[in-house]
């Protein structure tokens, strides 16, 4: 059985475009992601960020503001389709997120 983890994303970023583990520069995320680490493989960690909702570790992304709070920010049913895609439906999955993102 897979085993997923799933970290927040932060708001504090690099000002250009980089891969998701290394757009978010806050000390929060930095520890959320050697934690996850010493769980499981990059391939089974996933961003959860308030834009582009669940990301791989690699996936290049652009900076943003906007937080999990924001009215335009990503939506539950986006996530789960994600989760879909990503194969994720059978994974055990445990998450470090703030409350924010668990509602």
């Amino acid at each position: 059985m897979r085993h997923t983890v799933v970290i927040p994303c932060g708001g504090a970023k690099l000002p250009h475009r980089a891969p998701a583990a290394e757009l978010y520069t806050g000390s929060m995320f930095r520890v959320a992601l050697r934690t996850a680490r010493m769980m499981v493989d990059d391939s089974d960690i996933f961003i959860l960020s308030a834009k582009y909702g669940l990301v791989a570790l690699d996936e290049m992304l652009d900076p943003y503001d906007l937080k999990m709070t924001d009215k335009n920010c990503i939506s539950d049913i986006e996530v789960q389709c994600q989760a879909l895609w990503y194969g994720l439906e059978e994974s055990v999955i445990g998450a470090f997120l703030p409350k924010a993102y668990l509602s």
